[in-house]
């Protein structure tokens, strides 16, 4: 999902709508009435910011901070529930978080202060409850007071589904996104079970009564996809997804479990490159049935099938009770829907009043704010300025340090130059920074793939610090661009045996592909020759390794 998207749920429907970009810029028109109240004197923080009085209190867990304006009771049970769908959702379906992005949730008290705060291009849709909003530097999850608390969380825990595909640094097909989180928004949590995969009455009530989607065009379907095209289509699709989840993972059906988890696993992986035909291929092949026959298998399932859901002991987090919680100050609160409005609709008013706070105490948060917000534009010194700001103020949160190590890999070693010596400043500050990201999201391959270059490019290698890769290599994403590094650098270090040998490793990996010509220029360095020039080509990246989901389907229950 793309910065500025933002994912939202109902309530009397439950369904979720499809996410809408707001990266729209808005007329220099309504920045005057702001411009002149401030030049008047008359524009003060609590005027601004709907919502904003000193009744908020703040909680941390290890993944959530949680700004909530209701009672304490109901905000610890919030966040400790979130947290069991963090664990749930990579205990039971197999996935690995290698990235690390931090989530704030506002949970509101009144309706219209949640209205306020809604995406504009959603202000006329009647009984949004909750929303995902999806920014580069932290995941935003608003929930609304409702008369049910427990709807409440349902719809957050579908909200939040969407969020946990970011940490695998992966975008899933929209109808598997969409058919995860219907699983996660009917969960029910008891004392010391779960119930996972329960069926949504009402969903099954419109199932049976829709004209269905073909399951090809539901495969292939995106955004922009003919599905969306209505209010009618939009809901069936969202139904059907969530059918199709449950039929795969919950259905007493004898479709084979390895075929259908290798299944998913291609459609997961090639969800930015989809091929109709391949998946087509790929389905036939694993799943042993043609697209036709589980068309048929869908509608006898929506109709008299028999909607199994499994029981799993809760898992271990946290209790409520220990989560930090403090009171929020009007100033800080102020700036916290500030940056919301900012972040949401690109409020000026939120984006004004987080400018005319950037010398604060926390002035990193607010560097982090205004750096996602150049980044919608398109802005890249600007995010770069912004967030390299942020670092300075003493910002830990991972998802900025890793664009900006990132941002330093694309500048300096996208391309490989021989001549090309990182200097020592620069490869301290991108050594401080690689610790750092290693401590705050020790899973994530990029650190060590990006210290590979630095070592191989800097004017004094450390050694210790190759070795150190080494020693990583099997986990990396980018084994081959990792490799010319590791090459590159022994090759600096006169290992000349230690070079040739990784590039015959190379050679068999990537020989007849782009990557070709790096290999050569390597071994003509360290051949001390000219490289031949019949195997020029321009370098080419790495796609990363793919994952695949974990088909273990629990216990049925009818």
């Amino acid at each position: 999902m793309a910065p500025g998207e933002g994912y939202q749920c109902t309530m009397g429907k439950r369904r979720n709508i499809v996410p809408m970009s707001i990266a729209h810029l808005l007329p220099r028109g309504r920045w005057l009435p702001v411009i002149f109240a401030l030049l008047a004197g008359r524009l003060t923080a609590a005027d601004v910011m709907i919502g904003a009085d000193e009744k908020w209190r703040l909680l941390q867990s290890e993944h959530f901070e949680l700004y909530s304006r209701n009672s304490e009771g109901e905000s610890r049970r919030l966040l400790y529930n979130l947290e069991l769908v963090h664990a749930i959702f990579f205990e039971t379906y197999g996935f690995t978080a290698t990235r690390v992005l931090p989530v704030t949730v506002f949970f509101f008290s009144r309706d219209r202060h949640f209205a306020a705060y809604k995406p504009e291009s959603s202000r006329k849709l009647e009984n949004i409850a909750t929303f995902y909003h999806a920014e580069p530097d932290r995941g935003i999850l608003t929930v609304a007071p409702l008369p049910s608390y427990e709807a409440a969380q349902q719809l957050a825990f579908g909200s939040y589904a969407h969020h946990l595909f970011r940490l695998m640094g992966e975008a899933p097909p929209v109808w598997y996104g969409y058919g995860i989180s219907g699983i996660f928004r009917n969960l029910v949590i008891n004392d010391r079970t779960l119930e996972l995969g329960r069926p949504d009455p009402q969903q099954v009530s419109r199932l049976q009564k829709a004209d269905l989607i073909p399951v090809e065009t539901m495969l292939g379907s995106d955004y922009q996809a003919g599905a969306f095209s209505s209010d009618e289509s939009n809901l069936v699709f969202h139904d059907e997804s969530w059918a199709m989840i449950h039929y795969l993972y919950f259905g007493a059906h004898k479709l084979p479990k390895d075929g259908v988890a290798n299944f998913i696993s291609h459609v997961l992986n090639s969800s930015r490159n989809f091929d109709a035909a391949t998946t087509r291929q790929v389905f036939e092949q694993q799943v042993g049935i043609t697209y036709g026959k589980f068309n048929e298998a869908l509608q006898r399932y929506f109709r008299s099938g028999k909607y199994g859901y499994g029981t799993k002991a809760l898992p271990v987090v946290a209790p409520g009770k220990s989560y930090p919680m403090r009171g929020v100050s009007l100033a800080e609160i102020d700036l916290r829907l500030a940056e919301l409005a900012l972040r949401v609709n690109r409020s000026p008013q939120g984006k004004l009043a987080l400018l005319r706070a950037g010398d604060r105490a926390d002035a990193a948060r607010i560097q982090e704010v205004l750096g996602a917000d150049a980044m919608r534009e398109e802005n890249w010194d600007q995010v770069a300025e912004r967030w390299n700001r942020a670092m300075a103020a003493g910002s830990r949160n991972p998802a900025v340090l890793r664009w900006l190590i990132e941002n330093e890999d694309r500048q300096r070693f996208s391309r490989f130059d021989a001549y090309y010596r990182l200097p020592e400043e620069a490869a301290g500050q991108l050594r401080a920074w690689i610790a750092l990201y290693r401590e705050l999201a020790p899973a994530d391959p990029l650190s060590w793939e990006v210290l590979a270059w630095v070592e191989a490019t800097a004017e004094a290698p450390q050694i210790g610090n190759l070795n150190a890769v080494q020693k990583q290599f099997v986990s990396l994403g980018r084994k081959n661009r990792t490799l010319l590094a590791l090459a590159w650098a022994r090759v600096r270090l006169k290992d000349n045996a230690g070079a040739e040998e990784m590039l015959q490793t190379l050679e068999a990996q990537v020989g007849g592909t782009e990557l070709m010509w790096t290999v050569e220029l390597i071994r003509a360095q360290n051949e001390g020759r000219p490289p031949r020039t019949e195997l020029l080509a321009a370098p080419g990246m790495e796609t990363s390794t793919g994952f695949r989901p974990k088909i273990d389907r629990p216990r049925l229950r009818p």
